[in-house]
């Protein structure tokens, strides 16, 4: 259900940001078992990887959500993270570059508080 797969994602990210990569890869495994076109599980899943130094395991599911979701922030940063791991400096630079822009961009459109 799609509330599995928000509390899946939820879970991932905790475990991520704890250090678990592992963990958070196992359940964002899961959650695509059920979304597996949902480009924030499959940029999760990617960062995960790129955690692990599994960079071109990382490249297919970073790729998979931009090709969903071509503006997603996260998935342009940890696929130039990845490309660094390959020394594919050249490209993980435009990647990173990319990343920053739409963060401007985001950042620029979201409301002031």
């Amino acid at each position: 259900s799609l509330d599995s797969v928000a509390e899946l994602f939820r879970a991932a990210l905790s475990r991520l940001r704890e250090g678990d990569a592992a963990g958070a890869a196992v359940a964002c495994r899961e959650a695509l078992d059920v979304a597996p076109r949902n480009p924030d599980l499959l940029a999760l899943l990617g960062a995960c990887l790129v955690a692990l130094r599994e960079p071109t395991e990382a490249l297919v599911h970073l790729d998979s959500a931009l090709e969903l979701a071509p503006s997603h922030a996260r998935a342009w940063d940890e696929r130039g993270r990845a490309l660094l791991q390959l020394r594919r400096i050249d490209e993980a630079v435009l990647s990173l570059q990319r990343a920053m822009a739409l963060d401007r961009i985001n950042a620029a459109a979201e409301p002031s508080q």
